[in-house]
Order: C-alpha cells, then sequence, then structure tokens
C-alpha cells in the first residue's frame, strides 16, 4: 500500500519465497514508490484479485477510487499497463462518488470465476459492488439501490465493509465498522437480501468489539477454505487470525475453533514473532503438492498454503498444514 504497487514474488515448490520481487505493478522498477494517477501507476492499493478463468488481474487502487483491470494470460512484467477500469471514465480520472460506474475508496475484491463475476468491497460507500462483465455496475449489496450510501446495522446493511470473499455458494463480507462479518447465501443482489449468518456478533443489531472466541474488533478480511471447510477472519484489532470449523454448518455468533497469533482467545497483543501477530489485513489460502518419496512409489500429499499479510510489521507470512488442528498447533 504505502509503496503504491503491487509486488509479485516467486515461491518454489518447498515453500521458500524470493527475497525480492520479480515484478512490479504499479512502478517502473523496484525502487520507485511515486504515486501516481494512470494506466500503470497506483496510489495506495490495498486489495487484489485474479480470475484464473478469463486471466485477469484485479487490483483496487483505493485512494484513485477505482479498480484497475490488468489481462495477464501472457505473462505480468514491471510497469505493465492496466487494460480496463471501474469508477472512472478514464485512466486520468479519480473523483469519488456513488453510482453504477463509480466507487469511493474501494478495499478488497473478489471475483466468481465461472462467471466473471467482480465483487468490490467499495467502503466509503458502505456496500458492495457487483460488476457483471461490464464496468458499469448491475448492483449491490449492503443498499437499496445503485445511488444510495447510508451505513447501517441491520442484516442488509454495512458501516464502512473493507472486503468480500466469493466462496462458491455465497459472500462473507468483513463489515469492519460494526465489527462483524456477514455472509450472504441469497446472491440476487437485486432484491436487497438479508445476511444468513453473522461472524463476531450474537444478531444483526449488535456492533460491540470484542476479545473472546465469539466476538472481533475490526475484521479485515476473510476467506473460506473448502477443503477444511472452514472460514478465516482476519481480526485485525486483536492481532489475530480466527478459524471456524463450519463442517456441521454456521450458526449467528458461532464460537471460533482455532486462533492464530495469540496463545489463546482472550489475549490481543501485537507481537513480531513466528507465532504473533502485529495489524494483520489479508489472509488467502491455497493448495500445494509436497512429493514424499518412499521405497516403492512417491506419495503426493495435499498441504494447504496460508498467506498472511501481518501489515504493522511489514512481512508476509507463510503457514503449511495439513489439517486444521496441525495449523493450529
Amino acid at each position: 500500500t504505502n509503496s503504491n504497487r503491487v509486488s509479485v514474488y516467486s515461491v518454489s515448490i518447498d515453500g521458500t519465497i524470493a527475497s525480492s520481487p520479480t515484478y512490479i505493478i504499479g512502478q517502473s522498477d523496484a525502487t520507485t514508490t511515486t504515486a501516481g494517477l494512470s494506466a500503470s501507476s497506483l496510489d495506495g492499493p490495498t486489495g487484489v484479485a485474479i480470475d484464473y478463468v478469463s486471466q485477469i488481474l484485479y487490483v483496487a487502487d483505493t485512494n484513485n477510487n477505482r479498480v484497475l483491470s490488468y489481462e495477464v494470460g501472457f505473462g505480468i512484467y514491471t510497469g505493465m499497463s492496466a487494460s480496463g477500469v471501474f469508477g472512472q471514465p478514464d485512466f486520468d480520472t479519480n473523483t469519488a462518488g456513488v453510482g453504477a460506474t463509480s466507487l469511493d475508496h474501494p478495499h478488497g475484491l473478489d471475483v466468481n470465476p465461472g462467471n466473471s463475476i467482480l465483487y468490490v468491497a467499495d467502503t466509503n460507500n458502505n456496500r458492495v459492488v457487483v460488476f457483471e462483465g461490464s464496468t458499469t455496475s448491475t448492483g449491490a449489496f449492503g443498499q437499496p439501490d445503485i445511488n444510495s450510501n447510508t451505513a447501517g446495522l441491520t442484516a442488509k446493511r454495512f458501516d464502512h465493509p473493507i472486503s468480500v470473499e466469493y466462496t462458491g455458494t455465497g459472500i462473507l463480507v468483513s463489515d469492519s465498522g460494526n465489527n462483524r462479518v456477514l455472509y450472504f447465501t441469497n446472491l440476487n443482489y437485486a432484491t436487497d437480501p438479508l445476511a444468513a449468518n453473522v461472524f463476531g456478533q450474537a444478531d444483526f443489531t449488535t456492533a460491540t468489539p470484542g476479545t473472546t472466541s465469539t466476538t472481533l474488533s475490526n475484521p479485515v478480511n476473510a476467506d473460506y477454505d473448502v477443503s477444511e471447510d472452514a472460514v478465516y477472519i482476519v481480526d485485525s484489532g486483536n492481532n489475530r487470525i480466527l478459524v471456524y470449523d463450519v463442517q456441521g454448518g454456521i450458526s449467528d455468533g458461532m464460537a471460533a475453533t482455532y486462533v492464530m497469533g495469540q496463545s489463546n482467545m482472550t489475549s490481543a497483543s501485537a507481537a513480531v514473532t513466528q507465532s504473533g501477530l502485529s495489524g494483520p489485513m489479508a489472509i488467502e489460502i491455497a493448495d500445494s503438492l509436497d512429493s514424499v518419496v518412499t521405497t516403492f512409489d512417491p506419495v503426493l500429499t495435499v498441504r494447504r498454503t496460508l498467506w498472511v499479510a501481518d501489515a504493522s510489521a511489514n512481512r508476509l507470512l507463510l503457514y503449511r498444514f495439513t489439517t486444521l488442528a496441525n495449523l493450529a498447533s
């Protein structure tokens, strides 16, 4: 964010991260950090998502009130220009606004790759905007229409949502100002839908921050692990990540199963250590294959990889595990 760029790092099969980025988006080289407003510049980017089907990379260029799209099917290179822009009429405008073609400080974003649907957490407009194959939005979650901007505390209103995660059957929205994460299973945004469940609060009309297994303080990101059937929430105000085992279903205000970054569910101290966290801002789950050579045949073990952007510590952490219990230990 502060370097006004997106850094792309190479990672080996054993999880070793390159010491320096391979490519830089938003700058002409690895040493420049100037904010800018053009097709090849960024100003305070805060979110990225990639559509692996159409091979398009999306970047939330927050301070420029826009989302840029890059065609990466033929590769990524330093200083590359965006091919599309959402939220502005061109690459040289950054006016904040509300409507079908405007954004105001967008942060997190995600895609439904099967249908090329882009979801954008349009933070200052208190909504999650939906784009379906066009730079003109077709609707939004969190508001009764595409031109409204009212913060609220109900099952269908937000207070400065920071991120959105498409799970395959719904979306998780980090409703940061209300200290909660909402889960929508009704994706028909035209009906101004209600959230199905809430994490971090006992009901849809409470927004009290807390440091327990059932409460949150300034949650800023969430991810869904389809292999483990688990929800991960970045509870930034508590310097931790909460892990919810949802194999038995989701219930309002349910307790987290595991905690990362703290030794227990009631601690919230920041720590720049191997087991601690300091202002974490984002996570991403992925699969990896490890080859274990035996006397007879190689055995392939599927391991999960969890990436954590530990923002206040200016670092990116990588966790590798095979089960949720293994991750917690």
